[in-house]
């Protein structure tokens, strides 16, 4: 179990990296650009404003992606699937996230992360796994 625990918070750290890397450009490339903040100060303003963020805002967001991409019910029988599931989506968005990145390409990574849940919904349930209407 603690090894399990240990590969889950790596790979969530990876993937915080990864958002790092790809979104926390978009926010202050142009206060760098500008040259309104230098570099560190953007980072260390982006550092908090992402923290804070995540801290008092995240919760909706997580509530969403947990119950209303894939349907939980579905999984009920089978909670070690949907556990296996959560981690290839961490370890997928995470490669993806870093592929764009080396390359420079600003992608949407909370599409990312509805997709790799979609998707292996679909490979482990079927179709009906997902809740097609509250992914558009």
């Amino acid at each position: 179990m603690m090894l399990q625990l240990s590969l889950i918070v790596l790979l969530a750290v990876y993937v915080a990296w990864n958002l790092g890397a790809n979104d926390v450009a978009n926010s202050i490339g142009t206060s760098v650009g500008s040259k309104a903040l230098t570099l560190k100060q953007a980072l260390f303003i982006a550092g908090i404003l992402e923290f804070t963020g995540a801290v008092f805002l995240g919760q909706k967001v997580s509530s969403t992606l947990a119950t209303q991409v894939a349907n939980p019910s579905q999984f009920a029988d089978t909670p070690q699937l949907l556990m296996l599931g959560m981690v290839s989506v961490l370890l997928s968005c995470g490669i993806w996230l870093q592929i764009a990145t080396s390359f420079g390409l600003p992608v949407a990574s909370s599409h990312a992360v509805v997709g790799a849940i979609a998707g292996f919904s679909c490979v482990a349930i079927g179709l009906d796994a997902v809740d097609w209407l509250s992914i558009g």
